[in-house]
């Protein structure tokens, strides 16, 4: 028989087993949700294209919501319109195979979701087209390819998907949607949180002008040469169009539905607003 001080040590002993497996099991998953954000920042950076563009086609393409956030999965394969997330790379292999030997040849893969049929030339096995940098980097490249012959970049975003016009523009309105939600995020982590906008030191206020004979002559001075204009991101206009307070009050109008949901069960990574945004 235990007596009491030992019960107690062997009951922690058990429990303190189980926090560290769940703990080794998470972060397992987190580092994997993350897998296709780095490879994305990396290819963008390589190929010179937006990075919030290739992410948010990559949330449309493979996004899944893991903790209550939405997030490109580099475990994803669409075989034939069906579309499955799975846990690891080992098991996504295993089920592609399982079916290629079954006869299908048409599926997608990986973060960017590549169509085996007509990219699978590009790599040089079924491993590297589901690696999540290998497969950032061909999807960045085909991408600046898009761009280079439509010189727009949410024209290309919707040939990513198909020349067809009407699916062009169906597809480039769920990239636009979780392109206005990356933007949404990016302003709200940006913003200083109160207590340290209050701790900030205030600065004086200006002062005020004396019209003097020397600022008027001042103000007739031959002017700086222009600095060349900052090179506009896609879509920018977006940033004129749909403030950041306008989605915050089209949010709280439907905050049970939320920016992004997935649009139907066979393909996981499509998107749609339970409510027109726009």
């Amino acid at each position: 028989m235990l007596r009491p001080i030992h019960y107690f040590a062997a009951l922690f002993v058990l429990f303190g087993t189980v926090i560290a497996q769940t703990a080794l099991a998470a972060p397992s998953r987190a580092h994997d949700g993350a897998l296709c954000d780095r490879a994305i920042a990396i290819a963008a950076a390589e190929r010179g294209v937006p990075e919030r563009l290739l992410r948010s086609l990559a949330l449309v393409e493979s996004g899944r919501t893991l903790d209550g956030a939405r997030t490109a999965w580099p475990w994803t394969v669409n075989m034939e319109g069906k579309g499955r997330w799975f846990d690891s790379r080992a098991a996504a292999l295993d089920y592609v195979r399982s079916e290629q030997a079954r006869g299908a040849r048409s599926f997608d893969v990986g973060c960017l979701q590549l169509n085996h049929r007509w990219h699978g030339e590009g790599f040089a096995s079924l491993e590297q087209m589901i690696d999540p940098l290998a497969n950032a980097r061909y999807a960045a490249r085909f991408l600046a390819k898009l761009h280079a012959e439509t010189k727009d970049w949410a024209i290309a975003a919707g040939y990513y998907h198909s020349r067809t016009r009407q699916h062009a523009e169906r597809y480039r309105g769920l990239v636009k949607t979780a392109y206005l939600s990356l933007r949404e995020k990016a302003l709200l982590e940006a913003d200083e949180p109160a207590a340290v906008r209050t701790e900030r030191p205030r600065l004086a206020p200006a002062p005020v002008e004396r019209v003097t004979t020397s600022a008027r002559a001042a103000r007739h001075a031959p002017a700086a040469p222009p600095q060349p204009a900052a090179k506009p991101s896609p879509w920018s206009h977006l940033a004129q169009e749909f403030p950041l307070q306008t989605l915050q009050r089209q949010r709280e109008q439907a905050p049970q539905a939320g920016l992004l949901r997935s649009i139907n069960a066979n393909k996981p990574g499509l998107l749609r607003s339970a409510k027109p945004l726009f």
